[in-house]
């Protein structure tokens, strides 16, 4: 099966979440329970915060999990369940046998992320960007894990 996290970049939620269902980052480099990693660890994940290698609309391969699963990462902008249908459809019309399940992660992101984005863009090192970032990462980040320990059980 193939497992796309998908979030508006590609960058952030979408990376966080692979790395976790691929225990690429484990609970015990958190703070404390249900807290984000800190910032040190994240920024060693492969593509997070990386514009120059995460592309709108390119699907990044990331790793393979426990069962075999691929994982992948995804920047929709808005458009992820476009990419979807447009998975399905050829999936149908090439009447290939891939197994694809899509995770929309873009409910976790709120304003603040948004606007640390977009202050991103305009500012690469401003730093209070990247405090944006980092404060909804922190706040979203328990039912990211909750949501990405959910779908590694339904694999099982």
């Amino acid at each position: 099966m193939k497992i796309i996290y998908y979030d508006s970049t590609g960058q952030y939620l979408a990376v966080i979440a692979a790395a976790f269902h691929l225990n690429m980052v484990s609970v015990d480099n958190k703070v404390e329970d249900n807290q984000l990693p800190k910032r040190d660890t994240l920024e060693k994940l492969p593509y997070f915060g990386n514009q120059e290698q995460v592309k709108l609309g390119q699907i990044i391969f990331v790793g393979t999990d426990q069962l075999g699963n691929d994982i992948y990462i995804l920047g929709s902008d808005k458009v992820g369940d476009v990419i979807e249908r447009v998975a399905e459809g050829l999936s149908r019309i090439f009447q290939l046998e891939a197994e694809n399940l899509f995770i929309d992660l873009t409910d976790y992101e709120d304003r603040r992320l948004k606007w640390g984005l977009k202050l991103k863009r305009i500012f690469p090192s401003l730093s209070v960007a990247n405090r944006l970032i980092n404060h909804s990462l922190r706040d979203s980040f328990p039912e990211l894990l909750d949501k990405v320990n959910k779908i590694k059980k339904s694999l099982k």
